[in-house]
Protein backbone atom coordinates (compact mmCIF):
# COMPACT_ATOMS: atom_id res chain seq x y z
CA UNK A 1 0.00 0.00 0.00
CA UNK A 2 1.17 3.25 -0.50
CA UNK A 3 1.70 5.97 1.45
CA UNK A 4 -1.07 8.11 -0.45
CA UNK A 5 -4.30 6.50 -1.27
CA UNK A 6 -7.63 8.47 -2.89
CA UNK A 7 -10.75 8.71 -0.85
CA UNK A 8 -13.04 5.84 -0.28
CA UNK A 9 -13.31 5.97 3.23
CA UNK A 10 -15.60 7.09 5.93
CA UNK A 11 -14.20 10.36 5.49
CA UNK A 12 -17.16 12.06 3.41
CA UNK A 13 -16.79 15.10 1.30
CA UNK A 14 -16.20 18.26 3.04
CA UNK A 15 -14.47 17.14 6.17
CA UNK A 16 -10.84 15.88 7.06
CA UNK A 17 -10.63 12.98 9.13
CA UNK A 18 -7.71 11.06 11.67
CA UNK A 19 -8.33 7.64 12.22
CA UNK A 20 -6.36 5.63 14.96
CA UNK A 21 -5.04 2.65 12.80
CA UNK A 22 -2.67 3.13 9.31
CA UNK A 23 -5.28 1.42 7.81
CA UNK A 24 -7.94 4.44 7.35
CA UNK A 25 -10.72 2.59 10.08
CA UNK A 26 -10.93 1.96 13.80
CA UNK A 27 -11.87 4.99 15.88
CA UNK A 28 -12.67 8.25 13.74
CA UNK A 29 -12.74 11.79 14.17
CA UNK A 30 -14.31 14.17 11.50
CA UNK A 31 -14.15 17.98 11.13
CA UNK A 32 -15.43 20.26 8.65
CA UNK A 33 -14.81 24.04 10.33
CA UNK A 34 -11.57 25.38 10.10
CA UNK A 35 -9.19 25.62 13.31
CA UNK A 36 -6.77 24.41 15.40
CA UNK A 37 -8.02 20.92 16.48
CA UNK A 38 -6.41 19.86 19.84
CA UNK A 39 -6.47 16.12 20.30
CA UNK A 40 -5.92 15.71 24.09
CA UNK A 41 -9.46 17.05 24.65
CA UNK A 42 -10.40 14.36 22.54
CA UNK A 43 -8.52 11.31 24.24
CA UNK A 44 -6.91 11.48 20.82
CA UNK A 45 -3.16 12.52 21.25
CA UNK A 46 -0.36 10.21 19.88
CA UNK A 47 -3.37 8.08 18.52
CA UNK A 48 -3.56 8.90 14.62
CA UNK A 49 -2.11 6.30 11.91
CA UNK A 50 -3.88 7.84 9.35
CA UNK A 51 -5.40 10.77 7.64
CA UNK A 52 -7.96 11.79 4.77
CA UNK A 53 -8.92 15.41 3.96
CA UNK A 54 -11.82 15.42 1.60
CA UNK A 55 -12.60 19.11 2.26
CA UNK A 56 -13.52 21.19 -0.46
CA UNK A 57 -10.43 23.25 -0.44
CA UNK A 58 -7.49 24.05 1.79
CA UNK A 59 -4.93 21.72 3.28
CA UNK A 60 -4.61 20.06 6.72
CA UNK A 61 -1.62 20.50 9.09
CA UNK A 62 -0.41 18.09 11.72
CA UNK A 63 1.83 19.16 14.24
CA UNK A 64 3.48 17.23 17.31
CA UNK A 65 3.71 19.11 20.47
CA UNK A 66 8.15 18.61 21.27
CA UNK A 67 9.75 20.03 24.43
CA UNK A 68 12.68 22.06 24.24
CA UNK A 69 12.57 21.27 20.19
CA UNK A 70 11.12 22.79 17.72
CA UNK A 71 7.36 21.07 16.93
CA UNK A 72 7.53 18.84 13.54
CA UNK A 73 4.49 19.43 11.80
CA UNK A 74 3.32 18.25 8.00
CA UNK A 75 0.80 19.64 5.73
CA UNK A 76 -1.29 17.46 3.53
CA UNK A 77 -3.28 18.22 0.73
CA UNK A 78 -7.22 18.30 -0.41
CA UNK A 79 -8.34 15.22 -1.81
CA UNK A 80 -6.36 12.14 -0.60
CA UNK A 81 -5.75 9.66 2.25
CA UNK A 82 -2.22 8.95 4.30
CA UNK A 83 -0.75 6.01 5.75
CA UNK A 84 1.27 8.13 8.34
CA UNK A 85 3.50 5.27 9.28
CA UNK A 86 4.97 5.83 5.99
CA UNK A 87 5.57 9.27 6.03
CA UNK A 88 9.14 10.55 7.35
CA UNK A 89 9.19 12.18 10.56
CA UNK A 90 11.65 14.56 11.98
CA UNK A 91 13.23 13.42 13.94
CA UNK A 92 13.44 9.90 13.11
CA UNK A 93 10.85 7.02 12.16
CA UNK A 94 7.75 7.73 10.36
CA UNK A 95 4.53 9.95 11.55
CA UNK A 96 2.51 7.03 12.87
CA UNK A 97 0.90 7.81 16.66
CA UNK A 98 2.50 11.37 17.11
CA UNK A 99 0.05 14.01 16.21
CA UNK A 100 -1.18 16.00 18.67
CA UNK A 101 -2.61 19.11 17.42
CA UNK A 102 -4.75 19.11 13.65
CA UNK A 103 -5.09 22.83 12.17
CA UNK A 104 -7.54 22.72 8.95
CA UNK A 105 -6.32 25.93 6.99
Amino acid sequence: MSAFRRSGTDCTGGYACLFDTTTYSGRTLKWSASGVKKLAGVSFRDKAGSTCNNRWSNGIETVDYRTGMIDPWVKWLVGGCWNMAKKSYLYGGNWNNRTDQLELL
